[in-house]
């Protein structure tokens, strides 16, 4: 969860950084998740994670 949690963070801020504030971008990603919420809603729904060299590329819930 955690690779997960910075992987979003970090694609927010990097990707979107140009078209948003960094108010903005703090609203959508502020570094700070529940771990537990977060892993409860990946659980819940199929989820395809990428890994390349045992770390965390992508991820893409599938809300069905």
């Amino acid at each position: 969860m955690e690779q997960l949690a910075e992987l979003f963070y970090q694609t927010v801020h990097s990707v979107n950084g140009k078209d948003y504030s960094t108010e903005q971008l703090n609203a959508w990603a502020n570094g700070k998740v529940d771990l537990q919420e977060w892993n409860r809603s990946f659980l819940e729904h199929y989820t395809i994670v990428a890994v390349e060299n045992d770390r965390i590329v992508g991820s893409i819930p599938k809300f069905v």
